[in-house]
């Protein structure tokens, strides 16, 4: 369904029918807090999905996306307004699992590692916005401030990367702003009440300024990924290694400490993609000797 050549139209089928709630199943526990119809803003956010992937592709002129790709950023599209939901694991846990997970894995019985993804999708994807957000307000790509938007972009796309999910990453954070994706399980999402289904939609004008604003923060994002020189660095070897580190550092033994300085080394790393080891070894030992204390 989801994998086939029409999956929005399938799935608004399945919502025209009322089979939504039956075939993306939630257990009872997790459905009675999800709305009487869950299935509008899933299928808004969707659709939205659908149109912004085709919107890259004929700007790019070719397929931007691999089939894998685009089926995955349709999936956490379609799930995105129930990532803060979650299901309860039974007595003795404190934490309960992920309902979108829970209904790929157990309700349309995907792969564990489509689960994986697009939890990670969901997890990442309030981060990249707040990136698109900050570049969009103007942070300048020198100085301090824009160094730490580097090092938070730079960490994004290598967890992205590694899970050769990058560009459905930046598609699913375009469409964390529209009203329909607003989390269902902790507050009502737009067009989960009767009232909202039978309220008067947005008018093409509005649909137009929401899909080109979309476009617009996923070519932000892409843009800024070329612009600071963080295209592959999933791939990259850290500057230093643990070792190396402990050496600059003068620590004596691993441990929370090594841990903490490794992950500065990275963000220096990210933010200055040209820098070489004998600059982060400077860096890293500048900022040890100025730290308080």
């Amino acid at each position: 369904m989801i994998r086939g050549p029409a999956a929005v139209e399938a799935v608004a089928t399945i919502q025209r029918l009322q089979l939504f709630a039956a075939v993306f199943q939630a257990p009872p526990t997790a459905a009675s807090l999800l709305g009487p119809d869950y299935g509008l803003p899933c299928l808004a956010v969707m659709t939205a999905a659908a149109q912004l992937l085709d919107a890259i592709e004929c700007k790019a002129q070719q397929p931007a996306f691999e089939e894998d790709e685009r089926c995955m950023a349709l999936m956490a599209a379609l799930l995105l307004p129930l990532r803060s939901a979650t299901v309860s694991m039974g007595k003795g846990s404190k934490k309960g699992a992920p309902l979108a997970a829970w209904i790929i894995k157990e309700a349309i019985k995907w792969p564990n590692k489509d689960t994986d993804g697009v939890t990670l999708l969901h997890s990442l994807a309030p981060g990249l916005l707040d990136i698109s957000n900050s570049l969009q307000a103007g942070v300048a790509a020198e100085g301090e401030q824009g160094w730490v938007v580097r090092a938070q972009l730079g960490q994004v796309l290598r967890r992205l990367g590694k899970a050769h999910l990058l560009r459905p990453g930046l598609v699913v954070a375009s469409l964390l702003s529209m009203p329909e994706a607003r989390p269902l399980g902790v507050q009502h999402a737009a067009g989960s009440s009767p009232e909202a289904a039978h309220s008067p939609g947005p008018t093409s004008s509005q649909t137009q300024d929401d899909s080109a604003s979309r476009l617009e923060c996923y070519n932000r994002l892409d843009a800024a990924m070329a612009s600071f020189g963080l295209q592959g660095c999933w791939d990259w070897r850290p500057l230093l290694d643990g070792k190396e580190v402990m050496q600059a550092a003068n620590l004596t033994k691993g441990g929370p400490e090594l841990g903490k300085l490794t992950g500065l080394v990275l963000d220096f790393q990210l933010s200055h993609p040209q820098a070489t080891k004998e600059d982060a070894i400077a860096w890293l030992q500048q900022q040890i000797n100025e730290a308080p204390g």
